[in-house]
Parts: C-alpha cells; sequence; structure tokens
C-alpha cells in the first residue's frame, strides 16, 4: 500500500479520467490486454497501479461477448473512482 504523508494520499491514477476512457475502448475494441496495460502504464507514469488496474480489467472484461454487461460495470467502477461535475460523468 501507498504511503500517505501529512494527509496526502498519494496520485494513483483512479481518477484519471483519460485512464478509464483507455479502459472503455479495450471493452468495445476487443484491445489485446497487454496493448491496454502498455497504454495505461504509459499515460499514468509513476502513478500506474498495476494491481488496481488488473482488478478493473478483471471486472469488465467482457463475459460471453456481453459487451454490455461490461458497459454497466465500467459505468459503476467509474463513478466510484471518477468524481463527478455536476451529477454527470
Amino acid at each position: 500500500m501507498k504511503e500517505v504523508i501529512d494527509n496526502h494520499i498519494p496520485n494513483t491514477g483512479r481518477d484519471d479520467k483519460r485512464a478509464w476512457d483507455i479502459i472503455k475502448q479495450y471493452i468495445v475494441s476487443r484491445m489485446p490486454i497487454t496493448e491496454l496495460h502498455d497504454a495505461l502504464s504509459v499515460m499514468l507514469g509513476s502513478a500506474y497501479d498495476e494491481e488496481f488496474w488488473n482488478s478493473v480489467i478483471t471486472d469488465v472484461t467482457p463475459d460471453d461477448d456481453n459487451i454490455i454487461g461490461a458497459l454497466l460495470k465500467y459505468n459503476a467502477l467509474r463513478a466510484r473512482h471518477v468524481p463527478s461535475q455536476n451529477g454527470a460523468i
């Protein structure tokens, strides 16, 4: 677990909207998982939390090509981690 200093939670990339956009692209385009991890790692740099993103990827990977179900899971996870503005994500 990352250390918290002076009541400041370190940047983990979990609330980065661009990272969540890449996750959505993965769901709808069948992007290879290795390409997805590479894209997240490059985008987030030192903020890339492999354990967290592995968990997200596992949760949103479509079962039996059920993209709608995967997108519903994606929306719920994104809403939990990305602060909304005026109630919209």
